[in-house]
């Protein structure tokens, strides 16, 4: 028990057809000295029943209203007791049994670590993506390039999540805790989690932009925001193209 604890958040609600498989995969890991919270928003389906069953392997759960997915993340953050703290989904998986063993079972020099996923498109078919270079909140002024599922916070680090935001607040928290004077990442450039794509911010890909373009401009100012004024304009244009997609039907991610 020498090795650090580390405190793994699931945020759930209505997850019946993807919970099990995210708590075996926390329950499969090597590495023993895990936490895992399970932070539920209240839902109707079996989502409970499973938590239930698996009772015994989870240190904490909850089931309650919330406001929304970050407004439970920060719920998770204030119960964890450990020293690194990983957010992983109901529906991702960590990519093997030896993620956590292979991170923490040396001592580590870092506040932050992260690593690369391998993507799950929804015909199952994978595809390896690796991250980009964290140094600072320019590494990530276009978008988060780091997949928050494959990221550990060391708890000194840790800040609540903008809860009045419904797409970019893990953004806008990973920009923020690039900018503290403790903050030093390491990559490791092996898989952390099996992603699967077509999430919320897929779908609701308007939404998406308008919060992007709003946190970006508070972020990095309205100077750097006409700078990349580019980059907007592109990513406006592919949204126009998938609604004008989905007028046909089509399904775009």
């Amino acid at each position: 028990m020498n090795k650090p604890l580390i405190s793994i958040i699931t945020v759930t609600f209505n997850a019946e057809k993807v919970l099990e498989e995210t708590i075996l995969s926390v329950i499969d890991q090597k590495y023993a000295n895990i936490e895992h919270i399970i932070i539920d928003g209240g839902s109707t389906d079996g989502t409970l029943d499973i938590i239930r069953k698996y009772d015994s392997h989870i240190s904490f759960w909850i089931s309650e209203p919330d406001n929304g997915l970050y407004d439970a993340m920060n719920k998770g953050i204030k119960v964890a007791k450990g020293d690194w703290l990983n957010f992983l989904n109901a529906g991702d998986n960590y990519s093997s049994m030896d993620v956590l063993k292979d991170l923490f079972s040396t001592p580590v020099d870092s506040t932050l670590v992260y690593g690369d996923i391998n993507i799950v498109f929804p015909d199952n078919t994978t595809k390896y993506h690796k991250a980009v270079e964290l140094q600072s909140d320019k590494s990530i002024m276009h978008g988060m390039l780091v997949c928050h599922q494959a990221i550990f916070y060391h708890k000194s680090i840790i800040i609540p999540y903008d809860s009045a935001l419904k797409l970019k607040a893990e953004w806008k928290h990973l920009v923020e805790i690039t900018r503290l004077e403790s903050f030093k990442a390491n990559h490791v450039h092996f898989p952390i989690v099996d992603y699967r794509i077509g999430g919320v911010g897929a779908i609701k890909y308007n939404l998406n932009f308008k919060e992007f373009k709003e946190v970006f401009i508070q972020l990095f100012g309205y100077k750097m925001f006409f700078i990349n004024i580019g980059f907007f304009a592109e990513r406006k244009l592919r949204c126009l193209v998938k609604d004008f997609l989905s007028l046909f039907g089509y399904k775009v991610v």
